[in-house]
């Protein structure tokens, strides 16, 4: 063995302890690879910083600007997984992100040199479901996502009896769907994930997730469902009924439920579910993290305590009357707010009422995302009222066709946002970037993130070189169709991010393996 190889494996043996990391970077500088060592020693800073601290976009930027050692992908485990898109975190290789045959096609010791925590798998045209669960590689992971569409018989043998998924915590699905007449979901009776404790099903059948749920093992602590149907069923199960009674209810600290109904008039229509007996049912729910429709906010501004509570999130876009309940004293416990995946299709709304949000109990946001399909002429200055202004750390505006004009854009960088670190925006011309060049209000802005994609080599080197946008490092589309789309930006100049490395990080269950 390797004096590299052992210190890689005593970074693989404690995957927790910064000081394997902070040693193996020590030699990489005494061996010639400096910048690989800065790279492991800034994101170790970073991930050690509060998004708040004053240190974290430099930090952050570093990090990043660093990261270049991977543009190569010349050393396979090292600074790329073959046929992978991989993250970093604090230093070495933490996610990966393939298909399935991909996987299976690199042998288990060259995926055992990586720390591996996360992986997200995509969907075969093979039978490779025991092919996955006879590999002892995944017995590190911490997450499995399935992304696309998995027959059932495919994703069986992972999701029951797989030994090395015994440690797992986190799932996300997609869909699982039937691939012969007749076949059911994995249920109480055969499910087996001991010691999962999140779980994420981006498309989950309406009738078949609670005997899902109810097998497993360990209440879980996060559920994040969306279920779905065909608009001509009259009614479809209530996902609230079977889970207050549930022994999930009370172990719960994040539980977002909403419902997709696939029409032909509209391209998605949404639906939140009430929470039935609110003034019973919420005071037992110990969550932090809840999705509630906009026509239950009367009865949560009525409750004399939010609990735990500091992510809201509303089936609810628009700037009305609708959301008045939010300037109750008791939401200023709120750190985020989500507006978004409005319940429709045309839901009978409230007046307008642009400074809704300009409440003095919303004045500790930290994320605010308003996911709207449109924007109206005085949304922008209500929202650039909010209190929440000096401290908000992220900021996202539209969904789909829900883009700022020219005018709004430059209303929205008319006041300074001190604290900002991440922007998204979907923007009617993507010119109107070139604004943000010029703006002295975003001076610790450190990822921008755009929903149409026509960026120009012109737009990115002058956001490269805007003299005001220090700490800017990346630029990146927010829903890619073409393969990922990121830009580094650093030294003046801006570098296409190759395939093979994701510099912007998300959260799998909470977006979905596709991001």
């Amino acid at each position: 063995m390797t004096e590299h190889d052992r210190l890689l494996g005593a970074v693989l043996d404690v995957p927790a302890d910064d000081a394997p990391r902070l040693v193996y970077a020590d030699w990489l500088h005494d061996h010639g690879e400096e910048e690989r060592a800065a790279f492991i020693r800034a994101q170790i800073e970073v991930a050690g910083l509060e998004e708040c601290d004053p240190r974290y976009p430099e930090a952050l930027a570093r990090s990043r600007r660093a990261a270049t050692f991977a543009f190569g992908a010349s050393r396979p485990w090292v600074d790329h997984v073959p046929d992978a898109r991989v993250v970093f975190r604090r230093g070495v290789i933490s996610r990966a992100v393939t298909e399935a045959d991909h996987f299976l096609r690199q042998p288990p010791q060259g995926w055992l040199k990586v720390p591996l925590e996360e992986l997200v798998l995509f969907g075969s045209g093979e039978p490779v479901g025991p092919r996955l669960a006879a590999r002892r590689d995944l017995a590190r992971l911490r997450l499995l996502a399935l992304g696309g569409n998995w027959p059932t018989e495919r994703a069986r043998p992972l999701l029951c009896g797989c030994r090395h998924l015994a440690g797992l915590r986190e799932l996300c699905l997609d869909a699982l769907v039937s691939g012969e007449e007749g076949e059911e979901e994995p249920t109480t009776a055969d499910l087996d994930l001991p010691a999962l404790e999140a779980l994420s099903w981006q498309a989950a059948s309406a009738q078949d997730w609670p005997p899902f749920v109810g097998g497993l093992a360990c209440p879980l602590e996060r559920l994040i469902l969306q279920t779905s149907s065909d608009p001509d069923l009259d009614a479809h199960p209530d996902p609230w009924q079977w889970l207050t009674s549930s022994r999930h209810w009370p172990a719960l600290r994040q539980v977002n439920l909403w419902h997709h109904i696939n029409t032909i008039g509209y391209s998605s229509v949404y639906e939140t579910p009430r929470l039935p007996d609110f003034a019973q049912q919420f005071p037992a729910l110990r969550a932090r993290d809840v999705r509630l429709s906009v026509s239950q906010l009367p009865d949560l501004a009525a409750e004399r305590s939010w609990g735990e509570l500091h992510t809201l999130r509303v089936g609810h876009a628009d700037l009305t009357d609708d959301l008045a309940p939010l300037r109750a004293r008791q939401a200023k416990q709120l750190t985020r707010l989500f507006l978004d995946y409005p319940d429709g299709p045309e839901p009978d709304l409230a007046d307008a009422r642009p400074d809704v949000l300009a409440s003095p109990h919303l004045a500790n946001l930290r994320h605010l995302r308003i996911g709207s399909y449109h924007f109206t002429s005085d949304d922008v200055p209500g929202i650039v009222a909010g209190r929440y202004r000096q401290g908000l750390l992220t900021l996202e505006l539209g969904q789909s066709a829900g883009y700022l004009d020219t005018r709004q854009v430059k209303e929205l960088l008319a006041k300074p946002f001190p604290q900002l670190r991440t922007l998204r925006l979907g923007l009617k011309s993507v010119k109107d970037l070139l604004l943000l060049c010029a703006t002295r209000n975003l001076p610790n802005l450190c990822t921008l993130v755009i929903d149409n994609w026509e960026l120009t080599e012109e737009m990115l080197q002058a956001l490269a070189q805007a003299p005001r946008l220090p700490h800017l490092s990346l630029v990146a589309e927010a829903e890619p169709v073409a393969g990922p789309s990121e830009w580094l930006l650093g030294g003046g100049t801006a570098t296409k991010v190759p395939p093979s490395l994701a510099l912007r990080e998300t959260d799998v269950l909470e977006d979905g393996p596709y991001k």
